[in-house]
């Protein structure tokens, strides 16, 4: 797993293994990332996050 630096993440948050995290992206609290994720930089994260996909956007949604 890969944090950038000025990713916010809140809680309880769950993140798999081999996940990206981009600069200044924010994840809310009780999400579950799955394994080998990518998120974008500045992406807000609001929903769970399925295994391999890439997500960007405010709100995040699957670009891949």
């Amino acid at each position: 797993m890969n944090i950038s630096p000025h990713a916010a993440i809140a809680g309880h948050t769950r993140i798999g293994r081999k996940s990206f995290i981009g600069i200044g992206a924010s994840i809310i609290d009780g999400i579950v990332i799955g394994k080998g994720v990518i998120i974008g930089a500045g992406a807000a994260v609001i929903h769970d996050i399925p295994s391999y996909t890439v997500v960007a956007g405010v709100p995040a949604r699957s670009i891949k």
